[in-house]
């Protein structure tokens, strides 16, 4: 009669560890898979994000810091009320959608520019504050 040893793993036994070796590599696999999603969802949305702060800071550069005259005040107060909607194609074939909106609270002391960007069922928003006022040092163009 043969010992235990020699007979080797029984059928039972061999598809049990089948069955967890498979659920651990799908569980791994799954893990990856959602890991690059994550990482390409991030960097979709930081490029979207420096989209609508390139919007605005080509906005802020239209009231001129350099000059303080009542021109820069009137032209900023000409942005009130403003809207503006362009659809970018990008290389990869999707679609972008900028929006820029200039909008001004009653008594608020300076108006605000909204840039919302749109692409792949992301969106994001930012928003400054426009001022005649020369920026202080190492301010961005959050505020």
């Amino acid at each position: 009669m043969t010992s235990r040893r020699e007979r080797g793993f029984s059928l039972i036994e061999v598809l049990i560890a089948s069955a967890l070796t498979i659920g651990v590599l799908l569980a791994a696999t799954t893990a990856v898979a959602n890991s690059l999603h994550g990482s390409a969802l991030a960097a979709q949305t930081m490029a979207l994000h420096d989209d609508a702060l390139n919007v605005l800071t080509d906005v802020r550069a239209l009231t001129a810091y350099d000059d303080m005259s009542d021109l820069s005040r009137t032209r900023l107060r000409a942005l009130v009320g403003r809207s503006a909607t362009t659809k970018v194609m990008r290389p990869n074939r999707s679609a972008e959608t900028i929006t820029l909106t200039v909008s001004q609270a009653p008594g608020a002391p300076n108006p605000v520019a909204n840039a919302t960007v749109n692409a792949d069922g992301i969106s994001v928003t930012e928003r400054t504050t426009l001022s005649v006022e020369a920026p202080s040092p190492g301010s961005s163009v959050r505020q």
